[in-house]
């Protein structure tokens, strides 16, 4: 989708937004149920992980699942599904270890499969189903079309 270098950043920091959003929101309502002040710890947690999420996403995770949907998604009609797979794919662990290590201080992996698992289940459906077919649409109507 993105053809430029700049649409491409935008395209980056538009998904990882929504992403980290989600995944936030997903992981404080797990941690502190629908009676607790989720919504406040998911803002708080997305404002620190966003800006880890955005270089990993950019220089790290982004490239490599271009390469890996590219080598098994070879129609372009398909490909976004291919990314959106990828995607997840490759960025849950380095999200997860990073944000475990970063913030939470932890590195038991008594702690960090179960989070990999419980994140993955909810990482795939949010970039499939919701995420990722919302930012390309936005990414469509707003950057693309003002060409």
């Amino acid at each position: 989708m993105p053809a430029t270098k700049k649409e491409e950043i935008i395209f980056t920091c538009m998904m990882a937004f929504g992403m980290v959003l989600g995944m936030s929101s997903y992981n404080a309502l797990w941690n502190l149920g629908w009676q607790g002040p989720w919504f406040q710890a998911a803002l708080h947690n997305m404002l620190r992980e966003y800006w880890v999420a955005l270089p990993v996403a950019y220089f790290i995770g982004s490239p490599l699942a271009f390469r890996l949907a590219r080598r098994y998604w070879h129609q372009k009609k398909t490909f976004p599904i291919g990314m959106g797979i990828a995607t997840p794919l490759l960025m849950v662990p380095m999200m997860t270890t990073l944000i475990h290590f970063l913030f939470l201080h932890t590195t038991s992996p008594q702690i960090l499969f179960p989070a990999y698992l419980r994140n993955y289940l909810f990482a795939w459906p949010l970039q499939l189903l919701l995420v990722g077919p919302l930012v390309r649409f936005l990414f469509r109507r707003l950057i693309a079309a003002g060409k």
